[in-house]
């Protein structure tokens, strides 16, 4: 009861009063049913219709995953790629969208966001975990944790007592993006632990593997992929001479310096003036917008839909991803890569080794010189037509999202727990 009233007493100063109202109210019932959660709640509700619609046979069992975003169906992410996977293959899925205070509200949370997918938001899901006690019935149960944040790892023990199985998807280098300050809520002990009591560890790239494999020998490599539903049809066909000579190298994604490397691409346009540079994301600061808007090679077109990424990547000559040079760097899988060659794009990159072993891809070192020429190398394959795309599709043809987590379900990697 002291612990509950000090908890109470903290929302209060940290996040107002209506936040502590709110909180005494699911403290207090919880005191009083002996559980986090009862029928009458926008959560308890929703719950109850999963574990009806399981009881019907409408769905085969539960999946939990948390996620940094809101779900939004057209969004090429993977935590809303694997809830529309299960989705597909007969689970009710629990998406639960990242808050960072309780405080914050999101747009689509207590709603069905996609088949047999809910939102649920962060503080909720954890004060009305003992929820998922009406699920004993249940065989299967699964707790995906792809961000190994304190809050979400706390729980591996009680869903593991309630029959879930505890999977572990090592999406990024979470230690690298921390020191960056990309994801401070990290604690590396955390992260370590949630690995060696999972049943099952994956990780989007060989790098992440041999980083935690001194934790666990099993860690299987699922890397990211790409739905072609979401980016449309697209007819790929051979780079055209323009008459102004100009030839356009294009990038979608993020723009943080942290990992995007901006002087390559100023040092490049201070030689060059051939090259112009269309630039889709966000994340750039003030300063590089302002430095940006004073270089003629540089177009920043700010976020576009990935439906309508197709009307500027047939513009495009060449795609790029000039990223950083770092142990970061060294172990992402962007899935743009893939999205890149759905569309035809031959690709120069810097930072990420592991991409010079895919078709059409040419990794360099950080130099704007060697960057510059590998761009215009694969530009002028395009004009001799000497792309393959044949070639290009039977890569992608086992890399679809949905191919990569067929490996996440196979029964016989699951372990015991360590």
């Amino acid at each position: 009861m002291i612990t509950t009233i000090k908890r109470i007493k903290r929302a209060w100063r940290q996040y107002g009063f209506v936040a502590m109202l709110r909180m005494a109210r699911h403290r207090l019932k919880s005191i009083a049913a002996g559980r986090s959660s009862n029928a009458t709640c926008p959560i308890g509700q929703l719950y109850s219709e999963l574990l009806s619609k399981y009881r019907k046979g409408k769905i085969c069992g539960i999946a939990i995953i948390p996620s940094a975003f809101e779900f939004d169906e057209l969004y090429n992410q993977r935590t809303i790629n694997l809830a529309k996977y299960l989705s597909a293959k007969g689970y009710g899925v629990i998406y639960v969208a990242w808050q960072w205070h309780k405080g914050e509200t999101l747009e689509k949370n207590y709603q069905y966001v996609y088949k047999n997918v809910v939102q649920m938001p962060l503080y909720e899901f954890v004060d009305h975990h003992h929820s998922f006690k009406m699920f004993d019935e249940l065989t299967e149960k699964k707790y995906i944790i792809m961000l190994p944040a304190k809050i979400l790892c706390d729980l591996v023990f009680f869903m593991k007592e309630s029959g879930f199985d505890i999977y572990y998807d090592i999406m990024d280098d979470w230690e690298r993006f921390h020191e960056v300050g990309q994801a401070p809520w990290y604690i590396k002990s955390i992260e370590e632990a949630v690995m060696l009591n999972a049943n099952k560890v994956t990780a989007v790239s060989e790098p992440l593997v041999r980083k935690f494999s001194f934790l666990r020998s099993d860690i299987g490599l699922i890397g990211n992929g790409y739905y072609a539903q979401l980016l449309g049809d697209f007819v790929q066909s051979d780079a055209v001479q323009r008459s102004d000579d100009k030839v356009v190298v294009g990038y979608f994604g993020h723009l943080t310096e942290s990992w995007f490397d901006w002087d390559l691409l100023f040092g490049l346009l201070d030689r060059h003036d051939n090259v112009r540079f269309e630039i889709i994301g966000y994340g750039e600061s003030e300063h590089i917008r302002n430095r940006a808007q004073k270089v003629p090679g540089i177009k920043l077109l700010g976020k576009v839909s990935p439906r309508d990424l197709h009307q500027y990547v047939h513009q495009w000559d060449v795609a790029m991803i000039p990223f950083v040079k770092s142990e970061l760097s060294e172990a992402v899988d962007p899935i743009k890569i893939y999205e890149y060659l759905y569309f035809g794009l031959p690709t120069v990159a810097t930072g990420i080794p592991h991409l010079s072993e895919y078709p059409y891809v040419k990794v360099v070192d950080n130099v704007s010189e060697l960057f510059y020429q590998a761009a215009m190398s694969l530009y002028e394959r395009r004009l001799r037509r000497e792309v393959d795309y044949k070639v290009i599709a039977d890569f992608l043809e086992d890399k679809t999202w949905d191919k990569r987590f067929d490996g996440l379900l196979e029964s016989d990697f699951l372990s015991e727990l360590y």
